[in-house]
């Protein structure tokens, strides 16, 4: 078990967060399991998986970068220097801000909006 996916169990210790974007507030459901995260998006509540293994790969993604956009575009293209960028390599879905949301909860990276950015959080800059 890798340290993302240690901080998203202990922070989300029941596998269910009912949670909303930074940015919008768009309610959305996170489940995990022992295969990776789930987030349920929009109305319809659609189904996105990533991985442990994606997302143990986001601090090496952002380390050393400093500020990076969310990014996120309905493209199945990873818009470049973005964390949309890494995700798009996992999922097509377009899920970069409402991740960013879990994993500032979790406590790998910090976010601040207008629009939605990310640094890692300073325990994984090593």
């Amino acid at each position: 078990m890798g340290p993302v996916e240690q901080l998203v169990r202990a922070r989300f210790p029941t596998g269910r967060a009912d949670l909303e974007t930074l940015s919008q507030g768009a309610p959305f459901i996170l489940t995990w399991d022992a295969k990776g995260i789930r987030v349920f998006l929009g109305k319809k509540r659609t189904p996105s998986r990533l991985s442990w293994y994606c997302l143990e790969g986001v601090p090496g993604h952002l380390r050393g970068q400093g500020w990076m956009p969310a990014g996120g575009m309905n493209d199945v293209r990873g818009e470049p220097g973005t964390l949309d960028e890494h995700l798009k390599k996992c999922v097509k879905t377009n899920t970069s801000r409402w991740v960013v949301r879990v994993l500032r909860d979790a406590g790998v990276v910090e976010a601040r909006i207008g629009p939605v950015e990310v640094r890692l959080a300073t325990r994984f800059e090593r």
